[in-house]
């Protein structure tokens, strides 16, 4: 990765943006029990949201080329590029989880961006929407990394 201005606001989600994919993708090689909750998670995530890569007629070339999000109750972000990969989507999870106030400052965490995350969590759990259980998905595979990253954690990160 290469970033062209250090001082840029988008640069904290970005890093964990990025950072979630390195780390899953290095824990999937080499630990089999992180390799099962992670493939749970993948089906749970493919199971509750259609991808637009997963489409007979995706073409790469289309990557940018994606509909708005029109609320959050399967997918974080506004712009529709959780919508686009399953990894798009925890990796967008992952940006929220570590950098919540980052994302909403930059405008891209929420359709109706005036909620902090925790407040809009607490809605999506009352609610039943899919996006809270991703989120505890994801949040569970960080946990098995480090029992340091639980939800107590995660909602710090907000304060």
């Amino acid at each position: 990765m290469i970033f062209l201005d250090g001082y840029s606001y988008g640069l904290p989600k970005t890093l964990h943006h990025e950072f979630s994919s390195v780390l899953f993708n290095q824990m999937f090689d080499t630990d089999s029990l992180f390799r099962s909750i992670y493939l749970e998670t993948e089906s749970y995530f493919k199971k509750s949201t259609k991808y637009i890569e997963d489409s007979p007629n995706w073409i790469d070339d289309q990557k940018f080329d994606f509909p708005k999000n029109t609320d959050n109750k399967l997918v974080l972000r506004n712009d529709g590029y959780a919508l686009t990969a399953f990894e798009n989507d925890y990796n967008s999870i992952a940006s929220s989880l570590f950098a919540p106030k980052n994302v909403k400052l930059i405008g891209e965490q929420l359709v109706e961006n005036e909620l902090n995350f925790w407040e809009f969590m607490k809605i999506a759990r009352t609610e039943q929407y899919p996006i809270f259980y991703k989120v505890t998905k994801v949040i569970n595979l960080y946990t098995y990394i480090n029992p340091i990253f639980k939800v107590s954690y995660f909602r710090t990160m907000e304060d």
